[in-house]
Protein backbone atom coordinates (compact mmCIF):
# COMPACT_ATOMS: atom_id res chain seq x y z
CA UNK A 1 0.00 0.00 0.00
CA UNK A 2 1.62 3.58 -0.61
CA UNK A 3 0.72 6.22 1.60
CA UNK A 4 0.48 9.74 -0.10
CA UNK A 5 0.07 12.90 1.09
CA UNK A 6 -1.20 15.52 -1.62
CA UNK A 7 0.22 19.04 -1.24
CA UNK A 8 -2.08 20.69 -4.20
CA UNK A 9 -4.27 23.81 -5.35
CA UNK A 10 -7.23 22.46 -6.61
CA UNK A 11 -8.35 23.86 -9.57
CA UNK A 12 -9.23 21.50 -12.55
CA UNK A 13 -6.02 19.58 -12.88
CA UNK A 14 -5.06 18.63 -8.90
CA UNK A 15 -9.14 17.59 -8.84
CA UNK A 16 -8.35 15.21 -11.42
CA UNK A 17 -5.39 13.84 -9.37
CA UNK A 18 -7.39 14.00 -6.51
CA UNK A 19 -10.20 11.54 -7.54
CA UNK A 20 -7.40 9.62 -9.43
CA UNK A 21 -5.11 8.86 -6.07
CA UNK A 22 -8.45 8.52 -3.69
CA UNK A 23 -9.87 5.60 -5.70
CA UNK A 24 -6.75 3.89 -6.42
CA UNK A 25 -6.83 0.43 -4.22
CA UNK A 26 -3.16 0.72 -3.72
CA UNK A 27 -2.83 4.22 -2.73
CA UNK A 28 -4.06 5.55 0.56
CA UNK A 29 -4.34 9.28 0.72
CA UNK A 30 -2.80 9.99 4.18
CA UNK A 31 -3.75 13.95 3.77
CA UNK A 32 -4.51 16.87 1.66
CA UNK A 33 -3.05 19.68 2.15
CA UNK A 34 -3.93 22.96 0.26
CA UNK A 35 -2.22 26.48 -0.84
CA UNK A 36 -2.59 29.11 -2.72
CA UNK A 37 -1.96 28.69 -6.61
CA UNK A 38 -4.45 28.48 -9.23
CA UNK A 39 -7.11 28.86 -6.41
CA UNK A 40 -6.90 30.56 -3.22
CA UNK A 41 -6.20 27.78 -0.55
CA UNK A 42 -9.74 28.13 1.22
CA UNK A 43 -10.89 27.34 -1.95
CA UNK A 44 -8.76 24.29 -2.55
CA UNK A 45 -9.80 23.35 0.59
CA UNK A 46 -13.11 23.56 0.21
CA UNK A 47 -12.77 21.87 -3.42
CA UNK A 48 -10.41 19.10 -1.55
CA UNK A 49 -13.41 18.63 1.00
CA UNK A 50 -15.74 18.06 -1.96
CA UNK A 51 -13.88 15.91 -3.86
CA UNK A 52 -12.93 13.60 -0.78
CA UNK A 53 -16.94 13.23 -0.47
CA UNK A 54 -17.42 12.82 -4.02
CA UNK A 55 -14.93 9.86 -3.81
CA UNK A 56 -16.98 8.32 -0.84
CA UNK A 57 -13.87 8.85 1.47
CA UNK A 58 -15.91 11.92 3.57
CA UNK A 59 -14.26 11.75 7.65
CA UNK A 60 -10.98 9.35 6.69
CA UNK A 61 -9.28 12.03 4.37
CA UNK A 62 -8.24 15.27 6.35
CA UNK A 63 -7.56 18.05 4.23
CA UNK A 64 -5.70 20.82 5.64
CA UNK A 65 -5.91 24.58 4.12
CA UNK A 66 -2.62 26.23 4.08
CA UNK A 67 -1.12 29.84 3.56
CA UNK A 68 -3.26 32.38 1.48
CA UNK A 69 0.13 34.14 0.22
CA UNK A 70 3.55 33.09 -0.45
CA UNK A 71 6.24 33.34 1.47
CA UNK A 72 8.41 34.91 -1.24
CA UNK A 73 6.26 36.09 -4.17
CA UNK A 74 3.08 38.55 -4.75
CA UNK A 75 -0.20 36.14 -5.74
CA UNK A 76 -1.64 37.14 -9.29
CA UNK A 77 -5.01 37.19 -10.24
CA UNK A 78 -6.21 33.67 -10.69
CA UNK A 79 -7.27 33.18 -14.45
CA UNK A 80 -11.57 32.68 -14.80
CA UNK A 81 -10.79 29.73 -16.82
CA UNK A 82 -8.45 27.76 -14.38
CA UNK A 83 -10.85 28.69 -10.95
CA UNK A 84 -12.68 26.08 -9.98
CA UNK A 85 -15.82 28.09 -7.42
CA UNK A 86 -19.18 27.40 -6.25
CA UNK A 87 -20.63 28.55 -9.83
CA UNK A 88 -18.30 25.50 -11.81
CA UNK A 89 -18.64 23.00 -9.42
CA UNK A 90 -21.72 22.99 -7.60
CA UNK A 91 -22.62 19.86 -9.11
CA UNK A 92 -20.90 18.37 -5.87
CA UNK A 93 -22.38 18.08 -2.36
CA UNK A 94 -21.23 20.32 -0.17
CA UNK A 95 -18.91 18.45 2.36
CA UNK A 96 -20.22 17.88 6.28
CA UNK A 97 -16.53 18.05 7.22
CA UNK A 98 -14.37 21.65 7.92
CA UNK A 99 -10.46 22.14 6.42
CA UNK A 100 -7.85 22.51 9.07
CA UNK A 101 -6.47 25.93 8.59
CA UNK A 102 -2.83 26.66 9.90
CA UNK A 103 -0.36 29.42 10.10
CA UNK A 104 -0.03 33.06 8.86
CA UNK A 105 2.63 34.52 7.33
CA UNK A 106 5.42 35.58 8.91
Amino acid sequence: MIKMLIDCDPGVDDSLAIMFALNRPDVEVVGITTGVGNVTAAQGAENALRLVKLCGKEGQVPVCAGLEQPLVEEVEDFPAFIVVDDKGNDFFADSQKVSVTIGKRP
